[in-house]
């Protein structure tokens, strides 16, 4: 309600009707008469954005896979998604549209470029169900920021200096496994 500069409140005459209340009321008689032409108009054309619309629309993959995700549950269903994949990369190459908002990637360049800190490709969600999430690792860091973090510390007891010097245990290591499941070597 609005008031007068002294305070007092401005109230409409009985019987007129907000301006509001009739758009409201005007939009919600339309959509009970007309819910049978606008729902597959909405979802036409959520599919038609998808498809043609997206940021990922100049990544090849299969037509359905580019406007629902119905190739990727029926890819699921079917229990042969690894082979699935490794068809569409042989037929699309190393980077191919596998739903809506997923692509798939095969080259081992591809990936180290997606997938390198400041790439300004960051991880979703997807991510978060992984474990520990109260404790996120290396791999399901989402932060950018701490993952980098993360990274720079992970990378010293892998960097190859470190790997000649404890080269002489993981050989030890390795006999002994050879040794235990009872083979030479």
């Amino acid at each position: 309600m609005d008031s007068t500069p002294d305070g007092r409140m401005i109230v409409p005459e009985e019987g007129t009707i907000s301006p509001v209340r009739t758009f409201i009321s005007f939009v919600v008689l339309f959509i009970s008469a007309y819910w049978a032409i606008l729902l597959p108009v909405f979802f036409v054309s959520r599919l038609a954005y998808r498809r043609y619309a997206s940021p990922l629309r100049s990544i090849p993959g299969p037509f359905l896979a580019s406007c629902s995700r119905a190739w990727k549950i029926k890819s699921t269903m079917s229990e042969n998604t690894h082979w699935e994949h490794i068809d569409l990369h042989k037929k699309y190459g190393p980077v191919v549209r596998i739903a809506p908002n997923e692509v798939s990637f095969s080259s081992p360049q591809v990936a180290r470029n997606l997938l390198s800190a400041g790439k300004r490709f960051y991880k979703t969600d997807f991510y978060s169900v992984f474990p520990p999430p109260e404790n996120p690792d290396i791999f399901t860091e989402i932060r950018e920021e701490v993952h980098a973090m993360k990274k720079k510390v992970a990378n010293v007891p892998y960097s190859m200096a470190a790997m000649r010097q404890l080269s002489p245990f993981i050989d030890d290591t390795i006999e002994l496994l050879v040794s235990r499941m009872g083979g030479r070597r």
